[in-house]
């Protein structure tokens, strides 16, 4: 789902199975990467990890757009919402790295 609230762009992913908590490292495992552990309901086991870019690129100039990071346990959703990026195209590639299921001692 997108939308645009107060002049910034919102994207929100649905995470299935849902998950019950999570915990976000920012700059890991490198500089401008999210990484989000999600575990999964019902569990202590972490369901999903998943690493995001902290900014897009705006128009042919390629401008940084700096981005945050949410979750939300109770929706099972993650958000990437966008500062204003004015009228110009917005070029996000999130990055996204994803592992099904994990054991929480696997990583970092």
């Amino acid at each position: 789902m997108v939308k645009c609230r107060a002049n910034r762009l919102r994207l929100t992913v649905r995470v299935s199975p849902a998950f019950n908590s999570s915990e976000q490292r920012i700059n890991t495992p490198i500089a401008n990467i999210t990484t989000v552990f999600m575990r999964t309901a019902g569990s202590n086991t972490i369901g999903a990890l998943v690493e995001l870019l902290d900014f897009g690129l705006a128009g042919p100039g390629s401008i940084p757009v700096i981005c945050s990071i949410e979750t939300d346990a109770a929706d099972s959703t993650f958000a990437v919402t966008f500062n204003y990026f004015g009228n110009l195209s917005l070029f996000y590639d999130p990055g996204i790295f994803l592992h099904l299921p994990l054991s929480a001692n696997r990583f970092y």
